[in-house]
This record gives C-alpha cells, structure tokens and sequence, in this order.
C-alpha cells in the first residue's frame, strides 16, 4: 500500500514540479542501478527532499531531523516515504539506521552541511557521512542542486516563506556527480566532489544558451529610467540605464560600420569611471575586443608596454588627450595610434546619439539586436582583455567566460539585485570589470566612484557613499588604508576586500578603524573565485554558519570546482564538454598555485603559515 501511495504521489506531483521548476538533470548514470548508495546534496531550501526524490533515477530514503519526523501537519508523509529520524543530540541511532538502510540496497539521502544554507553557498560539512559510508561500504554520490536559492523556500532576502516569490518559474539544475568509492570517502573529497557537481549543473543554466549581448541589452531596457552611474566630479556625471545603453550602442555603430584598422583588439588606457565602461560596452557590442592596459604606468613600463602592442595585436589606444604627452614614446614609426575619449564619445554626432535615446525608450530588444547584428554572435567569441601589467601575460575572455563569472557572483548573497556598489577598482582587472559594468548591468544595479582628480579626497567619498546610498565597498587594501574618515552609514552592509597579499591582522586592524566589515575575496586569471561576508542574519534554525573566517578568502562560488592535488590548487570552470574557452585555458584542471589550500569549512587560505 505504501508503495502505492507513493507511486500515486510521484504520478501526481512530478508534471507539476516540472512546470513549475523546469528541471535539468546532469549525470543521471553516475548513480548506482543497483545496491545501496549514499547521496550527498547541498542543502538550499525545506523543499529540497523533494527535489532530490523526484529527480533521483532510484526510490530516495531521507535522513530528517525527527522533530519533522514528529511534526502532527507533515511528519506523515515523511513517514509515507520511509524517512530516517535523527536527534540531533544523539544521532547514533539514526546513523545505525542509515547503515541498515544502505546494506540492505536502498538509496539514502543525508544533507552533510547538517542545516540550510544562509547565504546560498555550501556549508562546512559534519563528519557523520564519512562514518556511514565506510561502515555500510557502499559508494557515495555528491549532487549539487543549482537555482534554487532565490525561491520563497531559501533564506534568500533574510528569511523563509513569508516574501513575495521574484517569478512564477523558478528553473533548477541538479548534477549528479561521479561516485566516490566507500574506502575512498573522506569529508574533503566530498567537498571537492559537491564543488565539482556543481560546474555540471551550474553549466546547465538555461540563461547561457544566450549570447551575452543578449543579456545585456535586454537588462539595460529593463528599468530605463533608473540610475545606473554616478561619479563625483567638478560636474557631477550621472547616466540612467537608458543613457548609458544608448551611448554605448551610438559607439558600436561607428566601430561596427566604420573600423578603423584590421584588429579586434582596442586598448582603452583610461582611469576607472562612467566613461571607460561605456567605452568598453560600446566596442563589445561591436563585437570588437576591448583591452584594458594599466593606467598608472613609470617611464620604464610604458615602454615595456609598448613593446607588447603589436605583440598583442592592438594598433589603437584610446586614452584622454591630457594623457598623451606622457605616452609620446608609446607608439614607435606608424604602427599604432592614440584616440582622444572625448572625440570617441562626440564622434557619433548629436543626431545619432539622440536617435540612440529615442531607440532606447521605444525600439525593441529584438530590433536592436536585429541592427547590431547580435544574434550572429558566437557566445565563445573573444569579448575583452585584461592587461594588469607590463610584466604579466594578458588575460582574453570570452563572452561566455564573463556572463558565467557574473551570474555565479550573483548566485549567492553577496551582491543583491540592485545594489549600489562603490568601488574605483582599475578596469584592467576582473574586479573592475565585473563591478563597474557587468555586475550592475545584469543586475540592475548601480555604480558610484570620484572622478579620477578626486581620488585623494577621503571626504568626498564619503560624502558620495552617503548622498548616494552605497550598498557595498570594493577595494584592495591601499584604497582602504587611504579612507580615513569612519563609514559608520546606515546602508552600508559590508566591504569587499580583493588584495592577495592583504593578512589577517591587516584586514581586522582596519575593520575596526573604519567601522566596514571587511571580507577578503579573491580572483584568478580572469574570474572571481572566492567571496565571503560577514553575518548579517540570525540564525532560525540556530545551526551556525562561517560566513566568513580570519586568514582566509571566502567560499568558492557556484559553478567552480577546486582541490589540492601533490599540494598545489586546482580550479575548473567549465564542464569537461565545453572545450575550450577563448583564452586557451582548457576545460578541464587549471593550476592555481602552492601557497594556497582549502580549510576543513571549505574556506580558500592563501599563503598558508
């Protein structure tokens, strides 16, 4: 009768949870056809067990604590589907029954991280599977469950159920991962294997089937009106999202019908602000590539740039004219030549930026990708450069590479849509890009920075923090060592710290004079690695979660895979079927260095003592 009960359930139910979660499923074959296995899932909302019966290819027996067991409103129907009560206070119990379950051939299902995720990122894992699998001796499958942060059963917003649900579809991937054998299992490799499942099913997002231009323009029309930038200046520069799309598409128009040499390549030699991110929006819906170079340059590494140029295949720089006379030995006999922002800005001509704004406000997405030409567009195309500096090689991305790295920031709980983030990070690196065009673009957000001349000014900073709002801080540690006025305002949540060589002691001595949490992140050739954030929410299920953790950077986010092989990092990005990305970089391992390892919580350290 159970059987049947259960039958009728799955027959009932599944069409519905189909429509409404629009379910991929990755790595359906890694699980056992037979005999008992032990499934390890990330653990996002209440509805998970649910999720993970009606996608396994087998029955699912679930391990739950026994006050739902108990509970008079549902605790039948987890007994209908022969759940596995545990107490907390003493599990030896449940673990005995697991055990019993697993060598009699059933499919287990044990949550590792013992409680919900608070901020949408995997929690550190109890040693309690380890023990099972070994003493039952049957395999363990890691599963990842990607989307389902953000819906009405997650913490998302700061709390359970009692918030409006963001769309009626709510789309999730669950991968499978490869099965780790009994005498194999350890808490570690668990990890690395959830992290691993989560590349597989992060991958599958629907979102990505689009190219990135796509993207864009379809989230710059949303909420034309609003403000996207602001930077202080002698004249105050404040676009709308509409203003910002419209100059950027007036831009590509000249780039796209009128190209002013054979290269893809344009550098773009600017300090941080409104204008270089416009200018490097405008030339990648030309489908150019634009490279940003280091800005703040000696003598010596100019040249040594200028070297590199045609190396790199880049024969025009577009920079500000007050810039030029210092860059007069960059270019040597006709080989390159230098374009004044200004001009670059103007040279579209007031007719065509004002028909750009029109188009903006009335013509629709797919018209305008129907201009430009986006839909010819191949997702893996090299879309930008970064160029940190003279000394290191330069990082090409893809349009593929940028959209996955931004949608995985915004995955968990570290950049809320519409924020307003601070930050003057240099655009000739990740940091900046994401922050200062990417980010906000996709996430209807807004950026706020001074004006390149303003930049010693530590009042005005926080007058601009204040005036406009500021959500977050990005910076590495010289920008936090040079505020030095306390940013004790009421919007202000926490700082982001991407700085490599910053310590502990560094970061917690200026927490506490200037009054920002500050929570170190870190990055690797071209993509945002690592992210953490201070707690900010109580814990309603009083089970504590590190969101952060001193000498550390952060958690790795969704879609990224890491472990330590012969003691050095390892990093994937990619599904293994992906093959390659516009870089070069296959899609398999990346090596990341030795001086870094991964913590028991699942914590990135760098530089180990």
């Amino acid at each position: 009768m159970s059987y049947l009960a259960r039958l009728f359930f799955k027959i009932l139910f599944l069409p519905l949870f189909r429509l409404l979660y629009r379910v991929r499923r990755v790595g359906l074959s890694n699980v056992p056809s037979y005999g008992g296995v032990l499934i390890l899932p990330n653990h996002v909302t209440y509805i998970d067990s649910f999720v993970y019966y009606l996608t396994c290819p087998r029955p699912v027996r679930f391990v739950v604590v026994d006050k739902y067991v108990k509970h008079p409103g549902f605790g039948w129907f987890l007994k209908l589907f022969r759940a596995i009560p545990i107490n907390q206070s003493s599990p030896r119990d449940a673990i005995n029954k697991s055990i019993e379950a697993l060598k009699a051939g059933d499919v287990v299902c044990l949550f590792p991280e013992g409680g919900l995720t608070r901020n949408g990122m995997i929690n550190d894992l109890k040693k309690g599977s380890e023990l099972i699998a070994r003493r039952a001796e049957c395999p363990v499958v890691p599963v990842y469950a990607d989307g389902l942060w953000g819906s009405i059963f997650s913490f998302e917003r700061g709390k359970y159920f009692k918030k409006w649900p963001k769309k009626m579809f709510c789309p999730i991937q669950v991968a499978f991962g490869e099965p780790i054998p009994a005498g194999e299992v350890t808490t570690k490799k668990i990890f690395e294997g959830m992290l691993s499942a989560s590349v597989e099913a992060f991958n599958a997002r629907r979102c990505f089937e689009e190219n990135l231009e796509t993207t864009v323009i379809h989230a710059l029309k949303k909420g034309r009106r609003e403000n996207f930038s602001y930077e202080y200046a002698k004249n105050p520069r404040r676009w709308t999202r509409g203003q910002f799309l419209a100059t950027a598409i007036s831009i590509a128009r000249r780039w796209i019908n009128n190209p002013p040499d054979s290269y893809q390549r344009i550098g773009i030699l600017l300090p941080p602000g409104p204008y270089p991110a416009v200018i490097n929006m405008g030339l990648f819906l030309a489908g150019k590539t634009p490279v940003s170079l280091p800005f703040n340059l000696r003598p010596d590494e100019v040249e040594k740039l200028a070297l590199e140029m045609d190396r790199h295949k880049i024969r025009t720089v577009i920079t500000a004219k007050a810039f030029m006379p210092h860059l007069i030995d960059f270019w040597r006999g006709e080989e390159g030549r230098f374009i004044d922002i200004h001009s670059e800005l103007t040279s579209p001509g007031r007719m065509v930026l004002s028909q750009e704004k029109f188009f903006s406000k009335f013509e629709p997405a797919w018209f305008t990708k129907w201009r430009l030409e986006i839909n010819k567009r191949d997702k893996n195309r090299e879309a930008i450069g970064l160029i940190e500096s003279p000394e290191q090689e330069p990082v090409f991305l893809s349009s593929s590479d940028i959209h996955r790295n931004a949608i995985q920031i915004l995955s968990a709980d570290y950049i809320r849509e519409r924020d307003t983030i601070l930050s003057e990070f240099p655009m000739n690196s990740i940091v900046g890009q994401m922050m200062q065009i990417w980010i906000p673009v996709i996430n209807r957000g807004r950026i706020i920075s001074r004006s390149y001349s303003k930049r010693d000014d530590g009042q005005i900073l926080r007058a601009v923090a204040e005036g406009q709002n500021a959500d977050l801080v990005v910076g590495d540690m010289s920008f936090y060592n040079g505020i030095d006025r306390i940013f004790d305002l009421p919007n202000l949540r926490w700082a982001l710290v991407f700085d490599e060589a910053a310590d502990a002691r560094q970061i917690t001595d200026r927490e506490a004079e200037i009054k920002i949490p500050l929570s170190k992140c870190w990055s690797h050739r071209g993509r945002i690695v690592t992210m953490a954030r201070p707690e900010v929410y109580p814990a309603p299920d009083k089970i504590p979660m590190k969101e952060r953790k001193a000498g550390t950077a952060g958690r790795f986010l969704p879609g990224v895979a890491a472990k330590l092989e012969d003691g050095e990092l390892f990093l994937r990005f990619q599904t293994t079927a992906s093959g390659k990305s516009a870089n070069s970089q296959p899609a398999e391992w990346i090596p990341a260095g030795r001086e870094k390892l991964i913590d028991d919580d699942g914590f990135l350290v760098i530089d180990p003592q």
